[in-house]
């Protein structure tokens, strides 16, 4: 079957990479043919495009700004360097990178004959510009093609779209053939929002197996063994204290798996992503983990590393708990300092009844997926 994956922007993020590269791996396992469309949002027009060099020359002057002056997309291309050759060794040769709905009613040219939409926050407003694409709203009146969402997210549990939004995405989302959801407040919210019903599947980086990442990347060149490995994305100092205090307990070195990627006042060095093979390493030859991000979170128990989430909720909280309570490592998600314990971190993981819960998610998820492709 020929499958257009629509998807959330590639930018300098791994865990968005690495989503990508699952579901597309996948379904290309299952033999189909699949194409990935790189929904980038559009450049400034003249005027907003001045006003950015402008504010950025004032950050640069007074404010010790180190990024871009001229404006080069959400992320400086800089910050891609490492994460580019992953892109183009696994998956540039099937992307059509799309700047505008335009480009987007062109695919119909292509004769697909299904569109997934996924994953990661796709239908959480606040983050995509135009929110009826990641609906499908480019697709032909009348086109009998399928339309599946996989693992898609509004990010949180909240509403968060104005009437115009919900009465169009009604609409839309009405016309898919199967709908599934990344966390169980997505069921509720399409069931309560949509009148639709929606299905629970497994982020698609959970969709490969320890030993698919494994082969992967030659993890054995990168990362330090016995080390706390840590991913941070917005560092705070309360996130830092929990680092010392884990550290010190369990008499480990802090290794920073990540650099200073969204931080615009470090230097242009420190913002450049680290490779997926010293992002994999990291986690893989680590001994324990703390981060608050929702992908490293989810290596992190892949490659069985005891670990620590703190909670953000500046980005949506609603996916850690999801997941966490569906294999029972709930504890491990904390807001701060205050609820770390001796025995949270000394405590053993059952990793064999974890390990057993994902499978049998990553079955179910699928299958899934095999079965909305019928």
């Amino acid at each position: 079957m020929k499958i257009a994956l629509i998807i959330f922007p590639l930018h300098p993020s791994h865990g968005c990479i690495l989503q990508t590269y699952a579901l597309y791996y996948t379904l290309k396992k299952k033999g189909h043919d699949v194409t990935i469309v790189n929904r980038q949002w559009a450049a400034p027009s003249l005027l907003g495009y001045l006003k950015r060099i402008g504010k950025n020359m004032y950050l640069r002057l007074f404010h010790g700004y180190k990024g871009a002056i001229f404006y080069e997309g959400a992320y400086p291309k800089s910050n891609m360097v490492e994460l580019n050759a992953f892109i183009e060794k696994y998956l540039k040769a099937d992307t059509i990178t799309v700047y505008n709905e335009r480009a987007l009613k062109d695919l119909s040219h292509i004769h697909f004959d299904a569109y997934i939409v996924g994953s990661d926050q796709t239908w959480r407003p606040k983050y995509v510009p135009n929110i009826y694409n990641y609906y499908l709203n480019f697709i032909p009146s009348g086109n009998k093609v399928k339309r599946i969402s996989y693992a898609a997210s509004f990010g949180t549990e909240d509403w968060e779209y104005n009437q115009i939004q919900e009465d169009i995405c009604r609409k839309l989302i009405s016309k898919f053939s199967a709908i599934s959801v990344r966390e169980d407040s997505g069921i509720k919210i399409c069931r309560d929002y949509f009148y639709v019903n929606a299905q629970l599947v497994v982020d698609p980086t959970l969709l490969l197996t320890l030993e698919e990442y494994k082969d992967l990347v030659n993890y054995t060149s990168v990362g330090s063994d016995n080390s706390l490995s840590c991913y941070l994305l917005d560092r705070t100092i309360n996130k830092e204290d929990v680092i010392e205090y884990v550290s010190r307990v369990k008499g480990l070195i802090p290794v920073y798996v990540n650099t200073e990627t969204e931080n615009s006042f470090a230097e242009l060095s420190k913002q450049i992503a680290p490779s997926i093979e010293t992002w994999i390493g990291g986690f893989i030859r680590a001994e324990f983990v703390v981060t608050d991000s929702f992908h490293a979170m989810l290596f992190s128990i892949l490659f069985n590393k005891p670990f620590i989430v703190i909670g953000n909720r500046k980005r949506g909280i609603t996916r850690f708990v999801s997941f966490l309570n569906s294999i029972g490592l709930e504890e491990r998600l904390v807001s701060d300092i205050s609820d770390i314990t001796l025995e949270l971190i000394n405590k053993t993981v059952d990793w064999e009844f974890v390990n057993n819960q994902i499978s049998s998610q990553r079955r179910k998820s699928i299958n899934f997926l095999m079965d909305a492709l019928k």
